[in-house]
């Protein structure tokens, strides 16, 4: 089971309408003082051990999260920042859970964005030490967005985007903090405005065309759930061409790397398909 279930993410079909980030109006990027985006804008780095940590610890089983490290061999230097210290000890990636030194390390680092990041997600869901205050959280959040954490930028906008209804963010706010997330590197933004574009402006032929691409980009750097939703795309023809040996070879990524639910999508896709697809999924061609 993931540590942590960020469930407004975790929906198998882009035309599930609970999705908050579908509701973002199409035509929010034509409003004064939106950026644009296009795809100079998307990022080509590898995935740091950072981002990894953060885009899937959430999402997956901290077991998952652990073979992914090791498959990628990240250097040595990037297991010795404070932030990927805390996180590994206070989630339990690759050891035992230990929050005391885990809660040590983010008390020695107070001007680390990244940890003050960490911080407002253990006071989200009550980790540790950490009271569970979602007021505190947000505070947070926003701490460390205001600091330059990506991380914080791109889940502020995630949570304002769920709230739409009941906050007074707009629609090409949300838009540009995401805008902004991806300017500087984060995967997981890539995948939230990638959803946007797909669905919400799905009769855009540019915005269909970018976010096909930030989906992509997210999927290529280990973030389960946009191996899945790249998926569905190839699947199903969305913001692509119907590509179903495409389709299942994503499935099968993602399910490998930690989205359950992808094992289903796959086999019915399979049995979709005709013998020849068939038997190259079993693995006879």
């Amino acid at each position: 089971m993931p540590i942590l279930a960020e469930e407004e993410f975790q929906f198998s079909r882009f035309d599930d309408e609970k999705n908050p980030l579908y509701r973002v109006d199409d035509s929010s990027d034509d409003e004064e003082g939106t950026e644009p985006i296009d795809e100079f804008d998307i990022p080509t780095h590898k995935v740091s051990l950072q981002e990894l940590l953060f885009q899937n610890i959430m999402l997956v089983s901290k077991e998952k999260v652990y073979e992914t490290i090791q498959l990628i061999k990240f250097e040595e230097k990037e297991f010795e920042t404070p932030s990927v210290q805390a996180c590994i000890n206070i989630f339990g990636v690759g050891c035992e859970i230990d929050m005391k030194t885990g809660f040590r390390i983010l008390d020695e680092n107070p001007h680390d964005p990244t940890c003050v990041y960490i911080r407002g997600i253990c006071h989200n869901y009550g980790l540790g030490n950490a009271e569970k205050d979602i007021d505190v959280a947000l505070r947070l959040y926003q701490k460390a967005a205001d600091m330059g954490s990506h991380h914080a930028i791109t889940t502020i906008a995630c949570q304002q985007a769920e709230d739409l209804d009941r906050c007074s963010c707009k629609n090409h706010e949300i838009n540009n903090a995401l805008k902004t997330a991806i300017r500087m590197g984060n995967y997981r933004a890539c995948y939230c405005l990638a959803v946007h574009y797909l669905h919400g402006c799905r009769h855009n032929g540019k915005k269909r065309d970018i976010g096909m691409r930030l989906l992509k980009a997210a999927a290529d750097n280990f973030y389960p759930i946009a191996m899945h939703q790249l998926a569905i795309c190839y699947n199903f023809g969305i913001g692509t061409d119907i590509n179903i040996p495409n389709a299942i070879t994503w499935y099968r990524l993602a399910y490998d790397y930690g989205t359950v639910d992808a094992l289903d999508d796959m086999i019915a896709a399979v049995r979709g398909t005709n013998e020849y697809v068939h038997r190259i999924v079993l693995g006879y061609i």
